[in-house]
């Protein structure tokens, strides 16, 4: 009788393994519903938004479904053991391989490891499974955050600070120049909410900015993050092929489970919201020394300067080979050029047959504000005070780094094809030496003063003259107008708050055709305290304060007679006030419906209001 080799004895001890693997995966795909680790592993909810192809009428996510109901343990997040996203196979459309676009190695921002900690090639999501834009020249698109920057503070629009690069973008032969482009909200946070979602900040309880700690690399905990569930402007855009990216001021949410924190969503940082590659701090930093020590009192003082400097913060980024966060090392730098110089270092390293979304999320010119050498010897001859000095030298700076953007996107031969946007977050800082332009109103107030600010949008491929615009647009339109653009309709189950731009842009219209609609310090979602609400029109905005509920004062102005909001119209236009009074109400109760239902709201009922870090 022949003796069975160790060959076979191999290959049959193989094949019982093998089957008994099957018979386990099996069993675990039909009581589970699919391929799960019971470790903590974070689940990436960017290809699963609800979001269809209106190309290929195909559902290629499913996010949308996700934002009402699931238990809190469900939707608690954990920090991840690994950065790469885990997605149930059963959400997942799968297509053959040779069909999913692979970026190549050489496309992973490469910089000198002696600088910059790098990320490991294998561990980085491949983008876009869905492909809308290949071949079809979708643009790529840049948004130009930034921060405090009063309507008044750019020259073009009378500021003293020397502005030329803005001036020459606002003025452009492909840009559009918006004389009434609105913050979604009068402060930080709730403003950088809805540029990513669309929608307004009420609706996933951002009610306002969080406070940041002076504490080296610490913060007060994130009381109010941004919800996992919300589907955001990069989730689309890398279900549709783009490279997604921010560099810069995150501030709605954690990048790490801090203790007294949200007690649903500990930790919202941008890997979590379809952001493959990030460079971010929490909150506010110093805009010439980022990355800096303070003595014991966390002040620095700076040579040439009459005040001390606070919130020193780091930049972190996620270390996708060992899942944890990662500091850039401690340096001297000024913020704008260092987020420059990432985007630089993409379009370097970039495939060009992937178009890219960036957000570069500024510092400048929030407090504290720092000046270059030059600009501060600038300035510093025309007998500003030492903070006015910085202040417009901070300015100036701002302006040099969007004039080297567009000068690279030049360089690299993407100019053409790159939609670029430009906006603040809110309007100048109260008691600090921005400038409202003359608007009525500062940072927190939803006065012209506090929501009005520069804003721009240029787009060489689709805007073929110059024109300036009194049409009232807003954060929240961007994520409608770029799925316009690439053509992804939205999920009909969410509230949208903003519109798509296309037709503005492609100059089919002169009109918006909706509201704007704005609350603020809604305390906890509870309509019976005391807080702001205005709707902002065509023409008409009606403001109101509200007591305890029920509303204090309001006011009806013509916006086409005058934008300082000196003369109340409200008596002369009875009808007009009545209709955007209940239209604001309903609004009111929109918000607060959407909050209920992503469950966020009963999470804010429930903290406290009482810390304090300075």
């Amino acid at each position: 009788m022949p003796t069975m080799t160790n060959r076979k004895r191999q290959m049959i001890v193989l094949g019982v393994l093998s089957s008994v693997f099957v018979i386990i995966l099996f069993h675990q795909l039909l009581h589970k519903g699919s391929f799960i680790s019971n470790e903590p592993v974070r689940t990436d909810h960017s290809n699963t938004n609800g979001l269809v192809s209106r190309d290929e009428d195909q559902c290629v996510m499913n996010k949308g479904a996700q934002c009402k109901g699931g238990n809190a343990e469900a939707d608690t997040p954990h920090e991840p053991l690994l950065s790469v996203p885990q997605e149930p196979l059963s959400l997942v459309p799968q297509e053959p391989l040779s069909s999913v676009p692979q970026e190549p190695l050489s496309s992973v921002p490469q910089e000198p490891l002696s600088s910059v900690p790098q990320e490991p090639l294998s561990s980085l999501p491949q983008d876009g499974k869905n492909i809308l834009c290949r071949g079809k020249k979708c643009p790529n698109i840049i948004y130009l955050l930034a921060d405090d920057l009063g309507y008044g503070d750019v020259e073009y629009n009378k500021g003293v600070a020397l502005t030329p690069h803005l001036n020459s973008m606002a003025s452009g032969p492909h840009s559009v120049h918006f004389k009434r482009f609105y913050s979604g909200g009068p402060s930080c946070s709730p403003t950088r909410g809805t540029l990513l979602t669309g929608r307004n900040h009420n609706r996933y309880c951002i009610w306002h900015a969080d406070l940041g700690d002076p504490k080296i690399d610490l913060t007060c905990p994130s009381l109010g993050p941004l919800p996992p569930s919300e589907l955001t402007v990069a989730e689309v855009l890398q279900g549709a092929g783009y490279h997604t990216s921010i560099y810069g001021k995150w501030h709605v949410g954690d990048l790490r489970p801090i203790k007294g924190g949200n007690t649903k969503w500990n930790v919202s940082h941008p890997g979590m919201h379809g952001f493959r590659e990030w460079w971010v701090t929490e909150r506010q930093v110093t805009t010439l020394l980022p990355n800096c020590k303070c003595s014991k009192d966390y002040s620095c003082r700076f040579d040439a300067r009459d005040y001390y400097v606070r919130f020193c913060q780091n930049y972190w980024r996620m270390n996708d080979e060992t899942g944890k966060l990662e500091k850039y090392p401690m340096q001297i730098f000024d913020d704008s050029d260092f987020l420059v110089d990432r985007l630089e270092n993409l379009l370097k390293t970039r495939d060009p047959s992937v178009p890219f979304f960036t957000i570069l999320a500024f510092h400048s010119v929030h407090a504290p504000f720092l000046s270059k050498p030059h600009w501060l010897q600038h300035y510093g001859k025309k007998g500003y005070s030492s903070k006015k000095v910085d202040y417009l030298g901070s300015t100036s700076g701002l302006d040099e780094a969007i004039g080297r953007v567009r000068r690279l996107l030049k360089e690299y031969g993407v100019y053409d094809n790159t939609m670029l946007w430009f906006s603040s977050d809110n309007g100048p800082q109260k008691g600090g030496p921005g400038s409202s332009g003359g608007l009525r109103g500062l940072k927190g107030d939803l006065w012209e003063g506090g929501i009005r600010v520069p804003g721009i949008i240029e787009w060489p491929a689709a805007i073929s003259e110059n024109r300036v615009s009194s049409v009232p647009v807003v954060t929240s339109d961007l994520l409608p107008t770029v799925a316009d653009i690439v053509g992804v309709d939205l999920p009909s189950d969410i509230k949208y708050d903003g519109i798509s731009l296309l037709p503005l842009l492609t100059n089919k219209t002169d009109r918006r055709g909706s509201n704007i609609n704005f609350a603020f310090h809604i305390l906890k979602g509870n309509l019976d305290s005391s807080y702001k609400g205005a709707v902002v029109g065509d023409r008409y905005k009606y403001y109101a304060e509200f007591d305890r509920g029920h509303i204090r004062q309001f006011y009806l102005f013509d916006m086409e007679r005058e934008a300082n909001e000196k003369t109340n119209v409200s008596k002369s236009h009875p009808q007009v006030t009545a209709s955007l009074r209940g239209h604001l109400e309903d609004f009111l109760k929109s918000v607060n419906s959407s909050a209920t239902d992503i469950g966020c709201l009963s999470t804010h009922d429930r903290r406290s209001d009482t810390i304090k870090c300075y």
